[in-house]
């Protein structure tokens, strides 16, 4: 091999030397967009998932709810249902079932003040009541503010009228949490005395009143935490005293029984039941009626909404 044959083999030596070399580095060029493009999409991933996190914030904000299916709402005595009202904020409910009952007084005491005239009911479909009286936690989330006189997370909203009760279930119904033919409700007030009855004919929802319920002669004059008294065999609280709850009937002077009764059709007052902090024993009786203008704010009255079929 001449001289010049080894200078152009060592020439095209050098050239393959570097051509190989120039190679690797191409490569790492290619492996460097690789991994910047990996790093912008992994970034874009983690984007999409603060996305995700930020629209289940909304979701428990109220902003777009899942919807609840038919046999969610499908139960028996003993069960109980949470529905995330916003904010990490819930509401508890417990299942009614359908039954038959006497509805009004029972024992026949002297010294009643509203009409009580036994009348035979019955509930044909079962229905969900809320465990205890809507909180100010409760309706701060759903209505925003805090009309009560009492002050407190836990405490039974009040001052509230017949209308803002009614406003408050409308709103729940307007982001259509519940499957087609059930909604959000005051209960009417047979299904209330069904409820706080419970199956049992007895004067109050539990055992006795210093047990079950918060009234003028353990109340301190003042309303007290939901959830925190004796319930009754289907896990309701503060059906006797506490705040006296609102219900979806006009009042009349006498009871109507049969199935599903619904009250007059029209009237000046509305039902209010279960009795309050300030009433006496009497007043906090499964059986005892009272009512109430529609337009009144009164720190003696609250109440809790029902999930009901629409049928």
């Amino acid at each position: 091999m001449t001289l010049m044959d080894k200078g152009l083999s060592a020439l095209s030596g050098q050239t393959s030397w570097e051509h190989r070399a120039s190679v690797p580095s191409s490569r790492r060029l290619v492996w460097v967009f690789a991994f910047l493009f990996l790093a912008a999409a992994a970034w874009g991933i983690k984007k999409g998932v603060d996305l995700t996190g930020a629209s289940w914030q909304q979701a428990d904000l109220g902003v777009a709810t899942t919807a609840m299916s038919k046999s969610t709402l499908e139960g028996k005595p003993g069960k109980i249902l949470e529905v995330l009202l916003g904010e990490d904020v819930k509401q508890t409910f417990c299942f009614v079932p359908a039954g038959g009952f006497t509805m009004g007084n029972l024992f026949d005491k002297e010294g009643l003040d509203r009409p009580e005239n036994q009348v035979q009911v019955t509930i044909t479909q079962s229905f969900w009541l809320a465990r205890t009286e809507v909180t100010q936690a409760q309706w701060k989330v759903v209505m925003g503010g805090s009309p009560s006189s009492f002050k407190g997370a836990n405490l039974p909203v009040e001052s509230i009228t017949w209308h803002d009760a009614q406003d408050f279930v409308e709103r729940m119904n307007s982001k259509a949490m519940l499957p087609s033919g059930w909604k959000w409700a005051l209960p009417t007030e047979a299904q209330w005395e069904y409820a706080c009855r419970a199956g049992q004919a007895r004067p109050y929802s539990g055992d006795s009143l210093d047990a079950s319920g918060w009234y003028s002669g353990n109340s301190n004059r003042r309303t007290h935490e939901v959830g925190v008294m004796q319930p009754n065999p289907w896990g309701l609280h503060d059906m006797s005293g506490n705040v006296s709850e609102w219900c979806a009937d006009w009042y009349s002077a006498e009871l109507a029984g049969g199935m599903d009764p619904q009250g007059c059709a029209w009237g000046f007052l509305r039902v209010r039941r279960g009795g309050c902090w300030g009433d006496g024993a009497s007043k906090c009786r499964s059986a005892h009626r009272d009512r109430l203008s529609p337009d009144v704010r009164d720190s003696l009255v609250g109440f809790r909404p029902a999930l009901v079929r629409m049928d």
